[in-house]
């Protein structure tokens, strides 16, 4: 038979508590990442965008043509404001997981 410490089940449960704790801290870390990958996706689109909207007002565009640019600039403005505030919700549920864990 073997030793079992006195208080061995109250330690098995600490130490599962702290693996769910680490695996729920590491599935928003990963969520975390993807939303503010797909921040900085838009961003980048929205950055290429513009430079090619000022590109094309050089060279002469269609009244037309701007109101279509302008158009899916405010798409994607609504689009980047969405992720921003899934960024810092996901930022603070990262926060959260991580003081539990310590």
């Amino acid at each position: 038979m073997a030793y079992q410490f006195r208080f061995q089940k109250l330690l098995e449960l600490k130490e599962n508590e702290k693996d769910q704790t680490l695996t729920e801290y590491r599935q928003s870390v990963s969520e975390f990442e993807t939303v503010a990958e797909k921040l900085y996706e838009n961003m980048s689109k929205k950055e290429l965008l513009e430079k090619d909207k000022e590109s094309k007002l050089k060279c002469g565009m269609s009244v037309q043509e701007m109101r279509h640019y302008q158009q899916f600039v405010s798409n994607l403005e609504n689009t980047i404001y969405h992720y921003q505030k899934l960024v810092i919700m996901k930022r603070n549920e990262m926060n959260e997981k991580q003081e539990q864990l310590t």
